[in-house]
């Protein structure tokens, strides 16, 4: 009954441990989920205003090319000017499918109260100095004003049909000019809300790989630490139940001495080693007559003790004994 509270609180320590080390491997598993999908997102993150900043890119050539169009459809002869033409409607309509994309992936609303915060991508659309959109819309416009301009000169064959694009070449010019400023402040604002962007998931994981660390670290300390004194402690008892065990086989559990069974298993051992070195193996044996009483009568812890007495006093007599015999044969050989 006594050892019952013992196994109790030896198995509820247990629970304990093993409730903490799953529950630990629970929280390092989810850090370690939580990490790869920051990281995952840091990369469709950069993914994504790479693309943006193409685009811009791309927003930024097509505006030059559409003003240096423009100016060599007008200043072309009547035989170039149709293939000029084409090349400037192909980079308008690039242009403004270009915009309607950077609009779809930035997501910018005109009404958004974004636009008044001059780190937004919005301010540099909506909002001045740069009014991004307006002369984007402004430059498709007059470059398609422009294009059909040309093909009704071109169609009209010399016949006093329109002339008039000529004075919108340096409307583009202005207009493309302040759409190319425009256009690299976006790109600037794009690459800085990504570089900040970057650093806030950055340093969140980083904050994940140190708690990871950290809560490795706890149950390093307070779980395979008492698992594996526990371990250590179970086995020493282990090895100390095996070596009582080998003891007890081989001793008699009263006087400690060797029993039958190892004289039975060495005795031919001592008798060749005695004879090797030339020398002399005793055996004692000791019995008692009526001892029986003695139990019956004082009780057996009586009798072990007067056993225990009686057998120290014979032995010596008896080691005293074979040294006197053993010094006596030597001296008489």
């Amino acid at each position: 009954m006594s050892q019952q509270p013992v196994h109790a609180v030896s198995g509820r320590l247990i629970l304990l441990i093993k409730s903490g080390y799953w529950l630990a491997l629970l929280i390092i598993a989810a850090m370690v989920v939580a990490s790869f999908i920051l990281l995952q997102q840091m990369m469709a993150a950069q993914q994504h205003n790479q693309a943006l900043l193409d685009v811009v890119s791309t927003q930024k050539a097509l505006s030059q090319r559409i003003v240096f169009l423009a100016g060599a459809t007008g200043t072309a002869s009547r035989d170039q000017q149709p293939a000029l033409v084409s090349a400037l409607k192909q980079a308008t309509v690039e242009f403004e499918e270009n915009y309607d994309l950077l609009l779809e992936r930035t997501a910018a609303d005109p009404a958004s109260p974004a636009r008044f915060d001059p780190r937004s991508i919005e301010s540099v659309l909506f909002a001045k100095p740069y009014h991004l959109d307006y002369f984007s819309v402004g430059l498709i416009a007059n470059g398609e004003r422009l294009i059909s301009s040309f093909e009704s000169r071109l169609n009209m064959a010399g016949n006093g049909g329109y002339k008039g694009g000529e004075e919108r070449v340096n409307l583009n010019a202005s207009v493309a000019n302040a759409t190319l400023s425009g256009y690299a402040a976006l790109g600037q604002r794009i690459s800085a809300f990504a570089d900040q962007r970057s650093e806030t998931l950055l340093d969140l994981n980083r904050t994940l790989f140190y708690s990871t660390i950290g809560v490795i670290v706890l149950v390093a300390l307070f779980i395979f630490g008492p698992m594996s004194n526990a371990i250590l402690r179970r086995t020493r008892e282990l090895v100390d139940a095996r070596n009582s065990m080998a003891f007890i086989a081989v001793h008699d559990g009263l006087t400690g001495l060797h029993n039958r069974t190892f004289l039975t298993e060495h005795f031919d051992t001592l008798i060749n080693a005695a004879r090797r070195r030339r020398e002399r193996v005793a055996v004692v044996q000791f019995d008692l007559d009526r001892f029986k009483q003695i139990n019956d009568t004082f009780g057996h812890a009586a009798g072990d003790y007067g056993w225990w007495r009686l057998r120290s006093a014979c032995v010596i007599r008896a080691v005293r004994r074979i040294s006197t015999c053993g010094s006596a044969a030597m001296n008489s050989s």
